[in-house]
């Protein structure tokens, strides 16, 4: 199987390298490594670093995240020394609300994001609905990966030709003239605190905004939901789903794999399950 060109940095709950390594046949098939690429919700980025593209747009919502990638893409590496015991962490996560909230996006935010990152609950990254402020509980780690540090050094030696922006999905440029898309929106149905509601109307406007670009697109979502399947379906999009490991539940006897939604558009081969085939095709 593949190894990843560059893995990403961050521990992330919806880290698509899973995605990566199962499309991998196609996308060598259909996509070139100096292809622009553009993830519109960018999260940890594990779906382009897999294959090591060379030029990508990667956008979020999420400011400080975009704000780290920038840091580590101008060389930068997170400070090392933050302790690591549970006290100490929601003094640190204070710290971070206070900067986020005066619009300081400097080095100690970006040392601070990675560090509740590395030892913060699972890869979460959440926000109070009532107050924005960042809530993930402590990790329960007894020390600083210094370890992962070399991703960080990686990651900014790899994304130098990179864009990174802090956009509305409706407004990244660059879509008409990818030669891949990637759109991984908050799921349909599911907790969608991170960055604030994410309706169903707004998963309309993605499957709109991903009709100004003739290349390959591939949309994820949940499977949950008959009302979107029908929209990518009505879109021209063909519609797979794949079972997907689960790593979030505080309960390891909860973490079962679940079916998420694939919807395929524009690739040149009809033969999506001889390549892919973790790949289960939808019949609408």
């Amino acid at each position: 199987m593949q190894k990843p060109v560059v893995v990403s940095p961050l521990k992330w709950a919806g880290n698509k390298m899973w995605l990566a390594k199962r499309l991998a046949r196609l996308i060598q098939k259909d996509v070139d490594v100096n292809d622009s690429v553009v993830e519109l919700f960018a999260g940890s980025l594990g779906f382009s670093l897999f294959y090591g593209f060379n030029n990508v747009i990667a956008n979020d919502v999420d400011k400080p995240l975009i704000s780290f990638y920038n840091h580590l893409k101008s060389g930068f590496i997170p400070d090392s020394g933050l302790t690591v015991e549970k006290e100490a962490y929601y003094q640190y996560r204070d710290r971070y609300n206070d900067l986020v909230e005066s619009n300081d996006f400097g080095e100690e935010l970006a040392s601070i994001f990675y560090y509740i990152n590395c030892v913060g609950y699972n890869g979460l990254f959440r926000k109070a609905q009532r107050t924005g402020r960042l809530n993930v509980p402590f990790g329960d780690y007894k020390r600083y990966p210094h370890q992962k540090l070399q991703l960080c050094k990686n990651f900014g030696q790899h994304v130098k030709t990179w864009e990174f922006t802090n956009k509305c999905f409706t407004q990244v440029d660059g879509i008409e003239g990818a030669g891949l898309i990637l759109a991984d929106p908050p799921y349909e149905g599911t907790f969608t605190g991170y960055n604030g509601k994410f309706t169903f109307e707004d998963q309309l406007k993605v499957i709109e905004t991903l009709d100004k670009a003739n290349c390959p697109i591939i949309a994820t979502n949940s499977i949950k939901s008959k009302p979107l399947i029908h929209a990518y379906k009505d879109a021209g999009y063909s519609i797979y789903k794949s079972l997907v490991p689960r790593r979030i539940s505080r309960n390891v006897t909860e973490r079962k794999p679940e079916f998420e939604l694939i919807a395929l558009k524009n690739f040149t081969t009809q033969r999506v399950r001889t390549l892919c085939p973790e790949l289960q095709k939808i019949r609408v």
